[in-house]
């Protein structure tokens, strides 16, 4: 990975932790609990915070002025959605997370409301137009882990995991051959040879046997999932909820969407949702869509699209892949 995409990981990682503790901030100085958002963090927390500013502040300062204007807007919105007065604010995204708070799904801030009850926040800060990463799972767990109520779905898995398991040989091999190396499905003689691991640094020639795998596999997951949406849709539909972004029936999502424009963040708009399956009505389904000559394709509701795509972890050498949900309101 080059020095100005490690860079731009960095921050995409570091402004949402920052955009989560700004809201949650501006929600409870709204209720006039600062104090004890501030004393619910852990030390730890501060220390990482501190380092992941001043990342921000070297490399993107103009985005220490747009955040916290931004992350006021967000808590404004949320304080209107609950129409309740909030009494206790807590982070709980991966940040500050403890083994008990993983159960909490997708949330980023845990709120207590004045009625005793708990709601469930996820936090994002996404651009305009952008797809959204929700969920990922390797290639032979994912249809397990998140269509398990689904009939058939043992048997399917485990023939998606064949199919992987002989397609990624054959890619591998084609590979090896290619590359002048014995046909290793390990990529010894490969590595010994110093050749790289990585897919964006392939010749032309390599990369296209690499990606023709890739959408292999993608085409035959999407026929997987377009025969279970055939057999049973309202089980294929909340089965998709998690990938949605809803892995709690009472989750709230809180999104702002902006602009970047001359290194700035304007304001598209911010968007509070509850879980659409029990809050918003139906959630239509409309169709899913298969895009053959890549790895990725696009199950479409009313709304939003769920994209699925299937990756390599970084390296192609080994057999970790996953498949990566996003969606794009």
């Amino acid at each position: 990975m080059s020095a100005s995409k490690r860079t731009e990981a960095l921050l995409n990682e570091y402004k949402g932790n920052l955009y989560e503790f700004l809201t949650g901030h501006h929600l409870a100085r709204l209720n006039g609990i600062e104090s004890q958002f501030m004393g619910n963090l852990r030390e730890d927390f501060f220390s990482m915070l501190s380092q992941q500013e001043a990342f921000i502040r070297e490399y993107y300062p103009w985005l220490l002025q747009d955040l916290p204007g931004l992350a006021q807007g967000l808590g404004g919105q949320l304080q209107k959605a609950f129409n309740s007065k909030i009494k206790e604010v807590s982070i709980v995204g991966k940040t500050n997370a403890s083994d008990k708070e993983h159960q909490m799904g997708e949330a980023d801030l845990l709120l207590k409301l004045d009625n005793n009850a708990n709601a469930y926040v996820s936090v994002k800060l996404s651009k305009a137009g952008a797809f959204v990463n929700t969920k990922s799972a390797g290639i032979k767990s994912f249809l397990g882990k998140y269509f398990s109520n689904c009939e058939g779905v043992d048997q399917a898995q485990a023939k998606f995991s064949e199919y992987f398991d002989k397609r990624y040989q054959e890619m591998a091999f084609e590979l090896c051959e290619k590359a002048g190396v014995a046909p290793s499905e390990t990529f010894e003689e490969w590595k010994e040879s110093g050749f790289s691991e990585l897919p964006g640094e392939l010749s032309p020639e390599l990369r296209t046997v690499f990606l023709k795998s890739l959408y292999d596999v993608s085409n035959f997951l999407f026929e997987i999932l377009n025969d279970l949406n055939k057999s049973d849709s309202e089980l294929f539909k909340k089965s998709l909820l998690p990938l949605i972004g809803y892995s709690r029936s009472d989750m709230v999502q809180a999104t702002t969407f902006y602009k970047n424009t001359n290194d700035s963040y304007k304001l598209e708009c911010h968007r509070v949702e509850n879980d659409p399956e029990n809050s918003m009505g139906e959630l239509q389904l409309k169709e899913l869509i298969n895009r053959p000559e890549t790895s990725s394709f696009d199950i479409v509701f009313e709304d939003r699209v769920l994209q699925v795509r299937v990756k390599a972890m970084n390296k192609f050498t080994g057999k970790g892949f996953k498949v990566n949900c996003a969606v794009k309101n």
